[in-house]
This record gives C-alpha cells, structure tokens and sequence, in this order.
C-alpha cells in the first residue's frame, strides 16, 4: 500500500496512500463546483476550451445535435476528465494543466487544512517541506484538519495523523520533507548535485555518505526550490499558473467575449 512519508533526521513517520487519495478527491471536486454545471455552458465557450481531437469534443458535438440524454453524458464525461484527464485546457492557445487548476481550486476556497492537504497532494512526491521552526504551527493545522474532519485520524496500517502531529510537536530544530513511497524517498541520489560525481553507480556512491551528509545534501536540494516549503507566509500560495476553477473561467469567457465583438 502506497504512503505518504514525514522524514526528519531523526525518525520518520508514515501516512496511508489513502488519506491522499482522499486529499486528490478534494481538490478535483473544489475544481468542479467552481466550474459549475458545464454542459449549460455556451458551446462555443466549451469548444474554445477544449483539447482539439479530444473525446469531449464529440460530446459536445451531441449536445449541440440534441441527442437524448447528450447533456447529462457530457457531463458525466467532463467529470471524468476532471479527474482523471492528463491533457490541459486551453485559452487563446495557452494549456493551464488541471492538476494545478484543482490545486488552486483548493487553495483558494479551503480553510487551512484544506490549504495544507492541497500543499501534501501537489508537492508531497517531490519533498515538500517543513523547516523546524515551522512544525508547531504545521501540527495545530493537522489537528485542526482532525477536529473538522479533512483529515482522517485512522492508522490504516501506518501512522495516524495524531500521531504525526505528537512528532511534529517534539522537535522545534530538525526540518521535516517529506515524500511518496511509489516515487523517489528522502533524502536520496537523484537530491546530489549535479557536480558531484556519484561514479558509476549513484546508490553505491550514495551508500557510502553519512547520514549527515546525505541529509545535509537532501536540504540543499530541497531548500534551493523555495515553492516546495510549506510555511505560514506560503500557505495560501497557488500553484503553477496560479488560477482557480472561477479563475479560469471568468478568463475563458472574457477571451471569448474580445474575439465575438472583434
């Protein structure tokens, strides 16, 4: 069963895959509230924003025809691709992914704990992090996410959240990073510079530090990208292109208005 890692130089806690599931599932259905009912949208709007040649360009294709039960499918269809869709959609030729439109979605409407899953479900595989200083207050967030029911205090075979918010309480120094089992752990080979030579075989070379060199490498990989740190002042920091569901389709439509009055 996947995981969600807490590392620190110290010890190291685990949370269920599931609880990001669950974290994925939020996100994806902040987007689609704020995207409204789609398939009452103005069709050229949905043509405009569409992937050209995706499946959904024939669902809307149906609707304009006013086949039976075209509308409802579309919508269907469009939650599926909310969800699970890897191809962008698009304004005036330029992709906004929508793994960071759910993000910001997310960002935007939630509480704090709601703000701190979308911050573990967009950065946790590429080790987000928590400077010491910062853990106390990282702790009250999960507790309130206990207590409102964002997150789900179960251990499913791993460490529940009260128990990561005792082991972010009981250190104010060591950084916490963390990481996602099915992806690169922490701190690891791929974090050494690209300077330094790691030899022929990288996890050999890698073997051979100390775990205060390893770790020490791991924090400069991971404190040279700044958006990774989850921090009082980057809590409500958006992702990527930085719009939201509203956002994006407030924009669409003002784009759609210049080109019909051009």
């Amino acid at each position: 069963m996947s995981s969600i890692a807490f590392h620190s130089p110290s010890d190291t806690l685990r949370i269920s895959g599931r609880e990001r599931a669950a974290m994925g599932i939020m996100c994806a259905d902040q987007l689609k509230t704020q995207f409204g009912s789609m398939r009452f949208e103005d069709h050229e709007l949905l043509r405009s924003i569409m992937p050209a040649g995706h499946y959904l360009q024939d669902s809307i294709k149906r609707m304009e025809a006013g086949e039976l039960g075209s509308g409802p499918r579309f919508e269907s269809d469009f939650d599926t691709y909310i969800r699970v869709g890897d191809a962008p959609l698009w304004i005036d030729g330029e992709p906004y992914d929508l793994f960071s439109l759910q993000l910001n979605s997310a960002v935007s409407w939630g509480n704090r704990a709601v703000q701190l899953a979308a911050k573990l479900h967009g950065q946790c595989e590429i080790h987000a992090f928590c400077e010491g200083k910062h853990r106390a207050w990282m702790a009250d967030i999960i507790a309130e996410g206990i207590e409102c029911r964002v997150f789900r205090d179960l251990p499913m075979g791993y460490h529940g959240w009260s128990q990561v918010v005792e082991f972010l309480r009981s250190n104010d120094q060591e950084p916490v990073v963390t990481s996602y089992s099915v992806c690169e752990s922490f701190p690891g080979p791929h974090c050494a510079p690209a300077d330094m030579d790691m030899g022929d075989d990288p996890w050999e070379a890698w073997d051979a530090l100390s775990d205060d060199e390893r770790w020490q490498i791991g924090l400069a990989h991971v404190r040279a990208e700044p958006s990774l740190e989850i921090s009082p002042e980057r809590l409500g920091k958006r992702f990527n292109h930085a719009l939201s569901g509203r956002d994006f389709m407030d924009l669409a439509r003002a784009k759609l208005k210049e080109r019909t009055e051009a």
